[in-house]
């Protein structure tokens, strides 16, 4: 079991659910606009948001970031430790540094501060601020050395990353730092690209690690809009089966036997349900051979006939309704459903 870390009221690790973060884009010297754009990220379901620090500007305007925002807020710090210093002093709830830019003193004097606030510390490498060539191993190793380095000075609230834009690698990577350490992992694909390659490539890299329960905070690092980064997180939670507390749409692949719309029926199913924060599973299929099944193992389905079709839920036929009508039964009974769970 990893280690379990707090930041203010989000615990990560131990038995406690995969957080969701993201970072703002805009100067966080600028606080109000910060303070926007988290609101759109808590919005759709950011739990943890990171600010980029440079300067004392940045540390001025974190106060009353902090302050102010809705998620608990992580400062990122890059060379500066007197940064990280000043982001604790004006609240940072985390703190994301590479203690290879820090000399001795500067490390004992930060994590001296650090034990006494008990503020959470991510510690890990980005490969493109490492030597090139590097294995998953070397980062592995590089990421756990610097983690120890914080332990060894009586830090507990550890969360370890080590990143790179390889999809092969960050899957490597990760496995070691699973298995060689305890310290709850925060997972991403850096600088994964523009949305719908960067979508993929997180797709890809991801996906395989948090099926075997690798993972317990995860960045979807697009160069977008943040809030993307947010909706893609929960879809990849969600195709991993992980994330169940939504309205999960099935449908056939149709062929030469489908007798109903099934896209359209799907795809207004997907836009109803899109809001609804309760685990049903919908099948959309068009016709008999696998739709009498799918619709039975379904909480709520349709089986496609040529001119009326059987409306399902909760493993039995209902009622067969004119295929015209099939949109609205099935919006009727989810409506059902949802009824039920708030009773």
């Amino acid at each position: 079991m990893r280690n379990e870390v707090k930041i203010k009221n989000v615990q990560i690790g131990g038995n406690h659910k995969i957080v969701i973060q993201s970072m703002t884009n805009v100067k966080t010297s600028n606080h109000k606009k910060t303070l926007e754009q988290i609101s759109q990220l808590y919005e759709v379901g950011c739990e943890l948001v990171r600010v980029s620090i440079e300067n004392n500007e940045d540390i001025k305007s974190l106060h009353e970031i902090c302050k102010k925002s809705p998620i608990p807020v992580i400062a990122d710090i890059q060379y500066n430790y007197q940064h990280a210093l000043g982001a604790i002093k004006a609240g940072a709830h985390k703190i994301r540094i590479n203690p290879s830019y820090l000399k001795e003193n500067e490390l004992s004097v930060l994590c001296k501060e650090l034990k006494e606030t008990g503020i959470a510390v991510r510690v890990g490498v980005n490969e493109g601020s490492t030597l090139k060539n590097m294995t998953a191993e070397m980062l592995a190793t590089l990421a756990i050395k610097h983690a120890k380095l914080f332990q060894n000075y009586g830090v507990e609230n550890i969360v370890i990353a080590a990143k790179t834009s390889s999809v092969k690698k960050t899957i490597e990577t990760n496995r070691i730092l699973y298995k060689e350490t305890a310290f709850p992992i925060h997972l991403g694909l850096t600088e994964a690209g523009i949305e719908s390659s960067g979508i993929d490539k997180s797709f890809a890299a991801l996906s395989g690690l948090l099926i075997d329960g690798i993972g317990d905070t995860i960045r979807v690092s697009l160069s977008a809009d943040p809030v993307q980064e947010i909706i893609a997180a929960k879809r990849i939670l969600r195709a991993c089966e992980i994330d169940k507390n939504y309205i999960n749409v099935v449908s056939c692949p149709t062929c030469g036997r489908t007798n109903i719309d099934v896209l359209s029926l799907a795809l207004a199913v997907e836009n109803f349900a899109k809001d609804k924060a309760f685990p049903l599973k919908v099948a959309i299929m068009g016709c008999a051979v696998n739709g009498i099944g799918e619709s039975r193992g379904a909480d709520v389905g349709v089986c496609g006939g040529k001119t009326n079709s059987s409306i399902f839920m909760d493993g039995k036929r209902i009622k067969t309704v004119p295929n015209d009508e099939i949109l609205q039964e099935i919006i009727n009974v989810i409506k059902i459903k949802i009824s039920n769970f708030n009773k």
